[in-house]
């Protein structure tokens, strides 16, 4: 693969990134989710925030599925006061 798109598919976490990712890991770990099929998303998401924050860096499919989770958890917050910020 060519270094350059490499880069530009890549964004490297900092320690703002590396804080918003323990926010979502958190909000996720105390959600109460009612069924086996929401528990397995939330680990399989908890895993994926695990594997990047390891290995320091995600990818675009990867920012897209945090994008995703962001979004629902800036929701809930504006839904819900007990929502961390």
């Amino acid at each position: 693969m060519n270094s350059k798109k490499y880069k530009q598919r890549t964004t490297w976490l900092t320690k703002e990134t590396r804080a918003g990712l323990r926010k979502l890991d958190d909000y996720l770990a105390k959600q109460p989710w009612s069924d086996n099929l929401d528990m397995e998303t939330v680990m399989k998401t908890r895993e994926l925030i695990t594997k990047i924050e390891d290995k320091g860096y995600y990818d675009f499919k990867e920012q897209t599925i945090l994008n995703i989770i962001r979004e629902g958890y800036m929701d809930e917050k504006k839904l819900r006061k007990d929502v961390p910020n």
